[in-house]
């Protein structure tokens, strides 16, 4: 959580009792959660609405779920998710790897659809048919 006051500004670890958190610290949470290859940029600093919030919270549940290997309760985080967010295209092309996981094809291959249809770039809907089409070679 970012707090700002005049032209000082503070970054506190609700989950922690709200210490303070340094660079160094967040540099490390980003990696332990992103991967080694994540890098602190200006966007992990800035502000967020009140969706984007319950999306973060939401993200941490699911991601904790999936390390589990909890893939049906993951599933429904990314479906309450998609309530939210409808229009996020990776949520539904998410939603869509998690039912192939759990051989639900068919409404994988439907949230592929829904992905490929709101995608922003020909290169996302190009690689979002890519994951339909080695889908749909399953079902045969």
């Amino acid at each position: 959580m970012r707090l700002d006051h005049g032209a000082g500004r503070a970054i506190l670890d609700p989950f922690h009792g709200g210490r303070t958190l340094g660079t160094g610290e967040l540099r490390a949470l980003l990696k332990s959660v992103a991967g080694q290859d994540a890098e602190l940029t200006p966007a992990h600093y800035a502000p967020l609405g009140n969706r984007d919030i319950l999306l973060r919270l939401q993200n941490n549940i699911k991601l904790r779920l999936q390390r589990d290997g909890q893939k049906h309760r993951a599933l429904a985080v990314v479906e309450r998710m998609l309530i939210v967010a409808p229009g996020a295209t990776e949520l539904w092309r998410e939603a869509g790897a998690i039912n192939a996981e759990l051989e639900n094809l068919r409404a994988a291959i439907d949230c592929l659809d829904t992905a490929i249809a709101l995608a922003a770039s020909g290169d996302a809907r190009q690689r979002i048919a890519a994951d339909r089409a080695r889908l749909t070679g399953r079902l045969n």
